[in-house]
């Protein structure tokens, strides 16, 4: 047992004993182990802050360059003579955010809410009955392929819309959603669109086989809302 010091003050000063636990007692070498690991974990949180914080500088200057190229952007398209169709899109867009943002429709927004929900269901009802009557019962089917002898409605309520009668069961809906204050109807009514978008699509392709003309009148008219603004004469103008 008297042998055991003797050994290890030999080893030390040898230099077989690692520097840590180089002359140390047992419980000193314990000791140094454990201040190398917190040391250790010490230097790798540093390491990890500051890559973080070059990230984060890193981040800002690419936003930075990014909001400068964005006002180029604007100030290039002002200086080109943007047309007035495109400046009431952005203004509108403009407008819309800040009213999403606030919450609602400053002054305006209860009466139109109150307003907007019934007469969006009348509208929708109005668009259905019509699309009915000019149908008639000969042509009148709930299923996507057309009756034996389909007759190519184009004109009253179809000459606004290739399907007046799915177009005004999706504004009564979201009119409902609207009266009813009603998210999950408005989400229903969204459903119903998609539904009633994907169905048309199949009728409008068996309609181009019973109907050669149906390419054309699809071409002239739009699929389900009519158009309130149309600016492709400007545009054409201005390419020409």
């Amino acid at each position: 047992m008297r042998l055991l010091p003797l050994v290890s003050a030999v080893a030390c000063v040898r230099g077989f004993l690692p520097p840590t636990a180089r002359c140390a007692p047992p419980a000193l070498r314990a000791d140094a182990n454990d201040y190398e690991r917190v040391q250790q974990k010490e230097e790798a949180d540093m390491l990890a802050d500051w890559e973080a914080r070059q990230a984060r500088r890193d981040g800002g200057a690419r936003a930075a360059d990014v909001a400068s190229s964005f006002a180029e952007n604007v100030r290039a398209n002002v200086a080109g003579g943007s047309t007035a169709p495109s400046l009431l899109f952005v203004a509108g867009q403009a407008v819309l955010l800040l009213c999403l943002a606030a919450g609602g429709v400053p002054l305006v927004g209860g009466p139109i809410q109150a307003v907007a929900g019934p007469g969006l269901v009348v509208a929708g009802a109005g668009f259905i009955g019509a699309g009915l009557l000019e149908l008639g019962p000969a042509n009148l089917t709930p299923f996507a392929t057309p009756v034996a002898g389909n007759e190519l409605k184009t004109n009253g309520v179809f000459a606004l819309s290739r399907h007046p009668i799915y177009a005004g069961l999706v504004v009564a809906s979201a009119g409902f959603s609207v009266a009813t204050v009603s998210f999950q109807r408005a989400l229903v009514t969204g459903m119903l669109f998609l539904l009633l978008d994907s169905k048309s699509e199949y009728e409008e392709k068996k309609l181009r086989e019973v109907h050669p003309a149906y390419r054309a009148y699809a071409q002239t008219t739009p699929k389900f809302f009519p158009r309130l603004f149309d600016f492709d004469d400007d545009d054409d103008d201005a390419a020409a």
